[in-house]
């Protein structure tokens, strides 16, 4: 007769056998040289090609600030100056571009040295130039005024206003009226001067009032008043009755407001 076995018996007994199964001597597998070298060789390959890749980046900006920051390069030894210059002295000249020397080519505030040349109110602009390894080249632009601007200032041709540091004495026609006027007066001072130095006149003076009224002064301080119409004819008008310079040093002013004439008032000394 089989005998039977409890449930618990046979737990035993399995659990036994498979604890019998683990028993043993378990040998160590010696160390891989191998693949602890080929492991070591790619870290050490990409912290190699970090470093590169780094370099490649960050190596040109860190020289570039060396070299902008190291005069022993790149020593600015000499300023070349270019340009039609007539007002300003050379020892002006000097003063305003003079910073440069001895400050690095590379490290040179461009937009700053431009900025200090352009405070001297004579120059209009100016433009700069690196010739390497130790020059470097200033191109100036002056101003080329035409006339004195409301006593104070002086304007060129195309209208540009400007405060000069100081007005060279020569013999200025002045001009004088509204700001947003300037290119109307412009061309009436074109004309006048045009006009009047053909005929042997020489002009001194143009005024454009607040009521768009206009007068003329000239050498000899003739006044010619010629109001807000008909500019061109009343001009006509004094070119021809009066080509008599005799005559017209003995007259204070000639108002030329009148239709189809024009009144004149003679100097008080005149008998």
């Amino acid at each position: 007769m089989k005998r039977l076995q409890s449930p618990s018996q046979t737990r035993y007994r399995k659990a036994r056998k498979k604890g019998r199964n683990q028993l043993g001597v378990v040998q160590k597998k010696p160390f891989d040289w191998g693949r602890f070298g080929y492991v070591l060789y790619r870290f050490f390959r990409f912290v190699f090609l970090v470093l590169l890749l780094v370099g490649i980046v960050a190596g040109p900006y860190y020289g570039w600030q060396y070299l902008k920051e190291n005069n022993l390069f790149f020593k600015i030894e000499t300023v070349s100056v270019y340009g039609e210059v007539d007002h300003l002295s050379q020892e002006r000249i000097n003063e305003l571009v003079k910073d440069a020397v001895g400050q690095n080519l590379i490290g040179l505030d461009m937009q700053q040295y431009q900025d200090n040349i352009l405070s001297e109110s004579w120059i209009k602009s100016v433009s700069l130039k690196r010739q390497w390894l130790h020059e470097l080249e200033v191109y100036l632009v002056e101003q080329d005024p035409i006339a004195i601007w409301n006593e104070t200032q002086m304007v060129d041709a195309d209208g540009e206003i400007f405060t000069p540091s100081f007005i060279p004495d020569q013999p200025w026609v002045y001009l004088s009226g509204p700001k947003e006027k300037v290119s109307d007066i412009l061309v009436v001072y074109e004309e006048t001067q045009r006009r009047l130095t053909n005929a042997g006149f020489q002009l001194k003076e143009i005024v454009l009032d607040e009521n768009e009224s206009w007068t003329i002064l000239l050498d000899n301080d003739l006044l010619l008043i010629m109001g807000s119409e008909d500019y061109s004819q009343r001009l006509s008008r004094f070119l021809r009755q009066f080509p008599d310079r005799n005559v017209l040093d003995v007259i204070q002013h000639i108002d030329f407001r009148y239709k189809n004439g024009f009144s004149v008032k003679w100097k008080e000394d005149h008998q």
